[in-house]
């Protein structure tokens, strides 16, 4: 019953949809503290400008949820054009919610929900390279995409190998021209913001930002109980979801094979990600943009609609009883 109410193709999603997040938000709307007193951490220019103006913290929150809101719509859209679902559905957007937001500490505004935006588009990017007769254009947009995503979450910046692998996957005969493209589009990208630094004296800054991608993060939430029980109930769906789509993959059409592909690549390949020093807990919005589909294709084929239902009950109880145990 509530898979079909939250996966169902209708208006009233439109609104539930950002009504749940705000929901979510409700208790850290209340912290009247300026954003430097709870997230004093610049890890890009970004988060010093922010801090810089002196923010309050529900003024960072309402501009964070803004920005899901658009991922939100990306997700919509993504599986609108390409359909590698078998309907069109908002229930991935819930599944984003309801992992990204909850982490508390991920209410208040972070670049990786910025950068997860460009991931996205990158990912559109690719997919859009299908049954082209070239695709050097899409490579460069999708590196030069991810160049900017890396202009907010560094650590980003390693998804540029995912690039030239998703076109050879896209595409049987890519070409070296096709493959590599989205190198130029990082460099370029890069080539300007590192320009920037320069011809305003501020070049150490720039260095910084690579100096900061080494330097330990705290990442001592993961040993925290509630997390770690959260966590696994994530990983136990996820596992489950992955042997259920594999059951199923031959059965699906070339391009949703190759669709499936290149977002386990960018699943699996944000997780990686935990090996950069910098990286904590953040780094979930990363894989949670591929997972959102994952889950859900799990969700809506399950034959057995009581299970589909207490995986997703689950799942929405660990969330929002991490919101108390993590205050």
């Amino acid at each position: 019953m509530l898979v079909r109410l939250l996966k169902a193709n209708h208006f009233y999603n439109i609104l539930l949809v950002p009504l749940v997040g705000i929901l979510f938000l409700l208790d850290t709307l209340k912290i009247k503290d300026l954003l430097d007193n709870v997230q004093s951490e610049a890890t890009t220019p970004l988060c010093q400008s922010l801090c810089d103006i002196q923010l309050l913290v529900w003024e960072a929150v309402l501009i964070n949820f803004g920005i899901v809101i658009v991922i939100c719509y990306l997700l919509l859209i993504i599986n609108a054009r390409f359909a590698f679902l078998q309907e069109r559905t908002f229930l991935p957007l819930y599944i984003f919610i309801f992992i990204a937001y909850a982490f508390p500490s991920m209410h208040i505004l972070h670049p990786v929900f910025i950068a997860a935006v460009f991931i996205l588009l990158a990912i559109r990017s690719i997919f859009y390279a299908y049954d082209k007769k070239e695709a050097i254009s899409n490579s460069f947009d999708a590196g030069f995409l991810t160049g900017v995503a890396a202009i907010f979450y560094l650590p980003a910046i390693l998804l540029i190998f995912l690039v030239p692998l998703s076109i050879s996957t896209l595409r049987n005969k890519a070409t070296g021209r096709e493959k590599y493209a989205s190198f130029i589009g990082l460099i370029l990208v890069w080539l300007f913001y590192a320009t920037y630094y320069f011809v305003t004296n501020n070049f150490d800054q720039f260095i910084n930002l690579f100096n900061n991608a080494v330097t330990f993060a705290d990442r001592t939430i993961f040993l925290k109980i509630p997390v770690i029980v959260y966590l696994s109930v994530v990983a136990i769906i996820t596992i489950l979801a992955s042997f259920f789509i594999l059951t199923q993959y031959d059965s699906r059409k070339i391009s949703t094979r190759r669709y499936i592909k290149i977002l386990a690549y960018y699943f699996y390949g944000s997780l990686a990600l935990m090996a950069v020093p910098s990286v904590s807990i953040e780094l979930i919005i990363l894989p949670v943009l591929p997972l959102s589909f994952l889950i859900t294709n799990y969700l809506i084929l399950m034959r057995r609609r009581f299970w589909a239902d207490l995986f997703l009950i689950v799942l929405i109880l660990s969330a929002v009883v991490l919101q108390f145990l993590l205050r």
